[in-house]
């Protein structure tokens, strides 16, 4: 029985909310950062699936936003992203009707100037995955 009770923790990696149970993950590398972003009408949701170590906010919560952008092929809301480290929601803006999950065809580079650190400016690399079964 404490055995079953170690296992428990683990049952919930990667598990979305129960909004996003169900729908299929994009598996999408925003640099060193792996994300499975599920999306339903304007809303997403991406969990960070890779180990980092002590990663900080303002640093993964740009690269949620691209991994969201990417995904969707839509902007996001300003100020529409809430979550953690790990598990991030947001809004989508979207100008044209979406596709069903599209995703980048090729490979991307973007960077960001990040102002909580002056004169910093971060590229990361962008491209899909294809998740089996997803």
């Amino acid at each position: 029985m404490r055995f079953l009770w170690m296992l428990l923790p683990l049952l919930a990696c990667n598990t979305p909310s129960f909004e996003f149970s169900g729908v299929p993950a994009q598996r999408v590398i925003v640099g060193k950062s792996v994300f499975d972003v599920r999306m339903v009408g304007d809303r997403a949701e991406a969990i960070r699936i890779n180990r980092e170590w002590a990663p900080s906010l303002n640093y993964t919560a740009a690269r949620f936003a691209r991994a969201f952008e990417a995904a969707s092929g839509c902007k996001l809301r300003p100020y529409s992203m809430q979550g953690d480290q790990v598990v991030m929601q947001a809004r989508l803006k979207c100008d044209i009707p979406r596709r069903s999950n599209p995703l980048p065809q090729r490979r991307s580079l973007d960077c960001s100037i990040f102002e909580t650190t002056p004169g910093v400016m971060i590229c990361d690399e962008i491209y899909p995955v294809a998740v089996p079964g997803g």
